[in-house]
């Protein structure tokens, strides 16, 4: 945990130093090169520019955000990076969407999708058909993803959601 405390640090530095996502990841996997080849983390960093409604992120061996607009999902197929700590000489790649006035966001670890047993890509089908059947409202998103009878039973991975949006219309 002492690590994943350290990358903690390494990127809310980089991150308000005002570097775009891609150059912070490139950061932190330096940082962790540093302190052990022995360890790999995956990480998503975005930053949400509410004046322009631009979301900015890149992914180190992490799924891409699910992003839903007032009617639809918006569908976001990045290039993911490899995890933290795997590779060097990487260069990761910042992604832009533009975002309706409604919308909201889930960024997520592994663990919420994955189910001991059943394919991953499930897991990812589940959590998009919650967002699909949610309200475009965060707090409504996250009650609903806490409470899914999906997500009880036993779990090996840490279950993290982080949901971001803006439900300020027209």
């Amino acid at each position: 945990m002492l690590l994943m405390g350290q990358l903690r640090a390494g990127l809310r530095a980089f991150a308000s130093m005002g570097m775009e996502p891609h150059q912070v990841l490139e950061r932190v996997n330096l940082l962790l090169l540093d302190l052990s080849e022995l360890w790999m983390a995956m990480c998503s960093y975005g930053i949400f520019d509410p004046r322009t409604r631009s979301f900015k992120f890149a992914t180190a061996g992490h799924q891409p955000p699910m992003l839903r607009g007032p009617r639809a999902m918006l569908d976001v197929h990045p290039d993911i990076g490899p995890p933290l700590g795997a590779v060097a000489d990487v260069r990761y790649r910042s992604h832009v969407v533009q975002l309706p006035k409604v919308f909201v966001g889930v960024m997520y670890t592994d663990g919420l999708i994955e189910t001991p047993g059943l394919d991953m890509s499930d897991g990812f089908a589940r959590l998009r058909n919650v967002l699909e059947n949610s309200p475009p409202n965060p707090e409504r998103v996250i009650e609903h993803v806490i409470n899914h009878p999906w997500l009880g039973g036993t779990h090996e991975d840490d279950l993290v959601a982080l949901c971001f949006g803006s439900t300020l219309g027209p």
